[in-house]
C-alpha cells in the first residue's frame, strides 16, 4: 500500500514546474517543495540518516522539539530547485 502512495506522489510530483512547487500550502510558511523535504527527511532518517546541521532563522511557526528539526530540515533544501528536491525523493 505505502508503494502506491509513493507512485501516486511520483505521478503527481513529476509535473510540477517551478512555481507550483513554490505555491504556498496551508501550512503557515511551507510550500509544496517544503512538504516533500519533509518527507524526504523523514524518510532519510527513518534509513539511519543524520539529520541536518543546517539551522534555519526563522522559527516563529515553530511549537515544539520535533517542530524545530522539522524546519532545520526544510529550511536546508529551500535555496534548491523543486526538482532537486524531486530527485532526492525519488533517490530515498
Amino acid at each position: 500500500m505505502l508503494e502506491d502512495v509513493w507512485d501516486s506522489l511520483d505521478s503527481l510530483l513529476g509535473t510540477l514546474d517551478e512555481s507550483q512547487w513554490k505555491t504556498m500550502t496551508e501550512l503557515p510558511g511551507w510550500t509544496v517543495q517544503d512538504t516533500l523535504s519533509h518527507l524526504v527527511s523523514s524518510e532519510k532518517g527513518l534509513q539511519g540518516e543524520p539529520g541536518t546541521s543546517h539551522r534555519a532563522s526563522d522559527l516563529s511557526n515553530v511549537k515544539n522539539p520535533i517542530g524545530e528539526f522539522n524546519e532545520h530540515e526544510v529550511d536546508s533544501r529551500r535555496s534548491l530547485l523543486g526538482s532537486a528536491v524531486f530527485a532526492e525523493w525519488k533517490d530515498v
